[in-house]
């Protein structure tokens, strides 16, 4: 209803799409973004952060310094960090990038991908819980 008050055309609107569609709907973005509570850190990550890794794109994340997305973006140089308490900085970050810095945006996506390759796919996952219950 918004989208249309404001006669934006540049949206697209789809009906639910089923999970094998995901990585295709998250490929339509140049980059995604991730959020994160104070309150959830250390108890949650959120699980959308590995699909869009895998979708090989890159993150901005809304997130505190010492949460698990953020270690993630700062270890493998995948995205951006935004202060949870500075939000006007998303806007500031999300202009700087698509109008001055389009590459760094497809490199953080590369990276993106290669980490959740090295990192984070399913078979890793299942290796590490191997790991955890033989030893």
């Amino acid at each position: 209803a918004r989208a249309t008050e404001l006669q934006l055309e540049n949206m697209s609107w789809l009906p639910f799409q089923p999970l094998s569609r995901l990585t295709d709907s998250l490929q339509c973005a140049h980059l995604s973004l991730v959020s994160q509570r104070n309150e959830v850190v250390g108890i949650m990550v959120p699980c959308k952060l590995y699909g869009i890794l895998a979708s090989g794109r890159a993150v901005v994340a809304i997130a505190p310094q010492d949460s698990e997305v953020a270690f993630t973006l700062q270890e493998h140089d995948c995205g951006v960090l935004i202060d949870p308490k500075k939000p006007q900085l998303l806007v500031e970050t999300l202009k700087k990038l698509y109008f001055e810095d389009l590459d760094s945006i497809e490199q953080m996506g590369q990276s993106a991908k290669q980490a959740y390759l090295d990192h984070y796919d399913f078979e890793m996952a299942a290796q590490a819980f191997r790991e955890l219950y033989t030893h």
